[in-house]
């Protein structure tokens, strides 16, 4: 089994976890949130206000999402109402798109896709003159060691224990199909599912049905509503296909099965909202483990407490075999240290000096160059998702794109130490640190100047240069110009000898007098 995958946890407006300004937010009537292109409220709840109020959610993970009802008003000065300002840890994240003037249901009202995982806390400001604000809910990814035991946790299509059998094509950066007896099937431990979709305007707009089955049990007929025949219809987003009854909080399998054809509305499955899971990490295994649509569910069913079983074995045998590995890697690390540090013990304080033309990069947190300081910012840079199709879009023009199609926006602070950029010309290393540019740069050791020391060519007789080279190599090499150059310089006369710089060490020799 590999490393384990949180999955997304949904937080309704009315749960307890949200702490609410008091005497300032009021349950909003749902019969009046109606509109535009992307859905219905979520769960049929939603918090209002149209005053200044605040709210805050404490929670522990690495993204939030928070989602509600756009209905801005705008003034006559060209200003909007309401405003809304969110922190994460009093740092301002992004807004997404304020001032969108068209009535929307599931809109983006901010959004921070990378946090350093942890406990943080979400803080809304709102600025209002009367026109109300709408609060839906909020989708975080919790740290891998948060367990619950009651939430709605949310299936992404992408997600292993979601199957898609044949049939199936991409309709707008999800899978649809519109080949009858295509099946989908999700495992997954709760007490209940809802699955949602969106109806694409440029496929046939003619209702079509579908078929769904718990466990292996009876097929169960829905709907599949289809759009206005007007050629104008927009895209639908965010449908609710149906929800399960209650079932016994345990693991169970989800068969949805097509029965329409190419005349009809097709099946495009956008997600899986699952109700009272253990726990929301997702065990990534191997290929070939998740269960195809056509598999038996009663068997799966049948088979639930020997999984649990070898699941507890299998977790047990995985961390000894993790803990073995982390001391093998440490035992390694030790000695690769130690032989290190006997290595650099044997030379006299070193110090390592870059090439010519070779700088030194410091691409991680803590690192530093030199007095260059760094400060850590908990966001990390973003990665834009873009819809693989032109159908994920507001009925009123550009917006925000709906759930799991939304193109992300870049807030304030969205660059993590630990993603650094480098260029220049070697000497040079840029990070981006925190949202500011970090420049280091590096003076590289110039070389030793070069000596040239020429012998003149003297017609000295042989015997005299034999004894002049036996002088040279009777000097002593271990003087304290240790690497300076030698130069050999034959003097004309016995005159006074000035000192010679440092950079060059002569051998004296006697003036070469002729014989008369």
């Amino acid at each position: 089994m590999a490393f384990a995958q949180p999955r997304k946890i949904v937080v309704d407006d009315s749960d307890g976890s949200i702490l609410y300004s008091p005497n300032d937010w009021f349950v909003a009537d749902p019969s009046t949130l109606k509109g535009g292109n992307f859905g219905p409220i979520y769960n049929g709840t939603s918090h209002s206000a149209s005053s200044n109020v605040t709210l805050s959610f404490p929670f522990s993970g690495s993204s939030i999402s928070v989602y509600g009802t756009l209905n801005i008003k705008t003034n006559a000065d060209n200003t909007t109402d309401p405003t809304w300002t969110c922190f994460i840890d009093e740092i301002p994240i992004s807004n997404g798109n304020p001032t969108f003037k068209f009535y929307e249901n599931n809109w983006e009202l901010c959004v921070q896709s990378a946090i350093t995982p942890g406990p943080h806390n979400l803080t809304i400001q709102v600025a209002s003159k009367g026109q109300t604000f709408y609060l839906d809910n909020l989708i975080y990814t919790p740290t891998p060691d948060v367990v619950f035991d009651e939430a709605v946790v949310l299936y992404p299509t992408s997600d292993s224990s979601v199957s898609f059998g044949s049939g199936w094509d991409t309709f707008g950066g999800e899978n649809g199909t519109q080949t009858a007896g295509s099946q989908v099937s999700l495992n997954f431990h709760g007490t209940s599912v809802t699955p949602y979709a969106f109806v694409p305007t440029e496929r046939p707009h003619n209702s079509s049905w579908a078929t769904y089955s718990i466990d292996g049990g009876p097929a169960v007929n829905f709907t599949l509503a289809g759009l206005d025949p007007s050629p104008s219809a927009s895209t639908s987003y965010n449908v609710i296909l149906f929800t399960t009854p209650t079932l016994p909080s345990a693991t169970h399998n989800l068969v949805i099965e097509y029965g329409g054809d190419g005349q009809h509305t097709p099946l495009v499955v956008q997600g899986f909202y699952v109700t009272n899971t253990t726990s929301p990490t997702l065990a990534i295994a191997s290929a070939g483990s998740a269960t195809s649509p056509s598999a038996s569910a009663s068997a799966i069913a049948g088979k639930g407490h020997a999984a649990n079983g070898g699941a507890i074995a299998g977790g047990v045998i995985g961390a000894l075999f993790l803990l073995s590995v982390l001391a093998v890697i440490g035992l390694w690390l030790w000695r690769r240290r130690q032989r290190r540090g006997d290595a650099q013990s044997g030379s006299s304080a070193a110090t390592s000096t870059p090439l010519p033309g070779m700088g030194q990069a410091y691409p991680f947190p803590g690192a530093s160059a030199g007095a260059t300081s760094t400060t850590t910012y908990p966001y990390v840079h973003r990665v834009h998702q873009h819809p693989a199709s032109d159908v994920a879009s507001s009925s009123h023009g550009t917006g925000t794109l709906p759930r799991a199609t939304r193109t992300n926006t870049i807030s304030a602070y969205t660059d993590y130490p630990g993603s650094s950029i480098f260029s220049g010309d070697g000497n040079t290393s840029v990070g981006a640190v925190g949202g500011e540019t970090v420049r280091t740069e590096f003076e590289s050791m110039p070389a030793p100047p070069l000596v040239l020391a020429s012998v003149p060519d003297l017609p000295a007789p042989t015997s005299k240069l034999e004894r002049e080279r036996a002088a040279a190599d009777a000097f002593p090499s271990t003087s304290s110009y240790n690497h300076a150059q030698r130069a050999l310089v034959r003097h004309e006369d016995s005159g006074v000898r000035l000192p010679t710089p440092p950079e060059e060490e002569f051998v004296e020799l006697p003036p070469g007098y002729s014989v008369v």
